[in-house]
């Protein structure tokens, strides 16, 4: 609010792109179909209801003048992210089994769950190409930002482990499992597409790849 409230005292002229989530979505998820825009927002847990209260400000703003869009991105993942995240935990625990850091067992949780997976860098791109609409009016005040594409984790694990030199197990872990985890988190990103032409170009295997290399590069300086 702050921010927005200084844009619109001092840069009145600016455009913003404010960063939601899908996680904003919550319980609607739970219909088992790809969510688009017009879909209930029931957040489960306090980081979403503050993403859903951030969009509700910002829309109060755009009411006042402000110029902007919204986007809700989904799972979007990357070199350099923190390994709190299953698919940067996946890697991780690979590069230190690699290096001989960790026994050869990747402990998991739910791999059952469906998401719906972007690289960064096309997230990024979907937010630079949400700001060439400055020069437009007319424009949807909200976008996903998503592949639409269901992925099982455990494809995504699997995907990992044969990039992988090493023999490696799995291992549940009941520490990792979340009683809220919802097994169905999709997107539909047909106005993003429909509007802006935008569409991920980096293959889930080649991002995979790229945050595995990271990872090897990042255990080699661990203690």
């Amino acid at each position: 609010m702050n921010l927005l409230e200084a844009i619109k005292q001092k840069a009145p002229d600016a455009f913003v792109v404010l960063v939601s989530s899908s996680e904003v979505y919550g319980e609607a998820f739970k219909a088992g179909v790809a969510l688009d825009e017009s879909s209930p927002c029931l957040p489960m847990n306090p980081y979403a209801a503050s993403k859903l209260a951030a969009e509700l400000a910002g829309e109060q703003y755009f009411r006042q003048g402000v110029r902007g869009v919204i986007a809700r991105p989904f799972n979007h993942i990357g070199a350099g992210q923190s390994p709190d995240f299953v698919t940067a935990s996946f890697a991780r625990q690979i590069a230190l089994i690699e290096s001989g850091k960790q026994a050869p067992v990747i402990q998991v949780g739910n791999l059952d769950a469906y998401r719906d997976f972007l690289d960064v860098r096309d997230v990024c791109s979907a937010y630079l190409q949400l700001l060439t609409l400055s020069e437009q009016s007319g424009y949807p005040r909200l976008f996903n930002i998503s592949s639409a594409n269901a992925c099982q984790i455990r494809s995504v694990l699997n995907e990992l482990v044969g990039q992988s030199r090493q023999s490696i197990a799995v291992e549940l872990d009941p520490q990792r499992l979340r009683p809220s985890d919802i097994p169905f988190a999709v997107g539909n990103s047909d106005r993003m597409r429909n509007v802006l032409n935008w569409q991920p170009t980096i293959s889930l295997k080649d991002t995979l790849a790229s945050l595995l290399v990271d990872w090897r590069s990042r255990v080699e300086t661990e203690q």
